[in-house]
């Protein structure tokens, strides 16, 4: 999961929306189950539009013009198209403690040369 903060209220609304096909697979949960994280993303949802250049929401945080900026000191040995690219979506490839919602600097490690991803 990622944090509310890298999306606004209305695109996190989309995700929602859309969670019987949520990017190639079907991610539907029970309203119970649903109601709490639904709460969640609009508690912590990030106070900037997150919105395309077309207005609609923006539905991936990698699409962002934050996450673009952020990440434009990636090399591009590991950028889509790169000999050992890594996939946008996957954070702890990089981030080795998103598994626990950090996104630290600090806990940058960039993978090595020929290391799995």
């Amino acid at each position: 999961a990622f944090p509310g903060r890298m999306l606004d209220a209305a695109s996190w609304q989309a995700v929602i929306d859309g969670l019987s096909q949520h990017f190639g697979g079907d991610a539907s949960v029970d309203a119970k189950t649903l109601e709490p994280i639904r709460a969640y993303l609009e508690g912590s949802a990030r106070r900037k539009p997150t919105a395309g250049a077309d207005g609609k929401p923006l539905l991936r945080i990698t699409e962002t013009r934050w996450f673009v900026h952020e990440h434009d000191e990636v090399p591009s040995r590991l950028r889509p198209g790169g000999d050992e690219a890594v996939k946008p979506a996957a954070c702890g490839a990089c981030h080795q403690q998103a598994a626990t919602g950090s996104y630290a600097e600090r806990d940058i490690q960039m993978p090595r040369k020929g290391a799995t991803r």
